[in-house]
């Protein structure tokens, strides 16, 4: 098995990061790595978004790169237009995603329309 911290680079780079993880972030990518459930409450503007935007790449890394990715990462934004905009920004990096309206209709924002692809759900509250 990769060991986490090899896994964060993989995922970081794979996302085209060019900062360093915070430490919140860090501590919230170990807990969900080694299989433990995780709440993180972070203020606005901390970087919340990209610890969901890791968890594909860190799982991919974690399974020895074998795809096709075997999680699913489910995120819950009340910002219709937030959720929009961070699946577009998934998909540009290669990241499966979808939103779905309040009344549990998907709107499809993933650019391919397998849906056993998407590796991140955006579902409104």
């Amino acid at each position: 098995m990769t060991s986490f911290e090899d896994c964060v680079v993989f995922a970081s780079k794979s996302l085209g990061l060019d900062f360093s993880l915070k430490d919140k972030q860090l501590e919230t990518l170990s807990a969900f790595y080694n299989g433990h459930d995780c709440v993180s409450v972070m203020s606005t503007g901390y970087g919340k978004s990209v610890i969901f935007k890791c968890l594909p790449w860190l799982f991919l890394c974690k399974r020895g790169l074998q795809y096709p990715l075997i999680t699913c990462t489910h995120v819950v934004s009340p910002l219709t237009s937030l959720m929009q905009d961070q699946v577009m920004a998934l998909c540009e990096k290669g990241t499966h995603g979808s939103t779905y309206k309040l009344r549990g209709e998907e709107e499809n924002e993933d650019s391919d329309d397998d849906q056993d692809k998407t590796d991140v759900h955006v579902p409104h509250p």
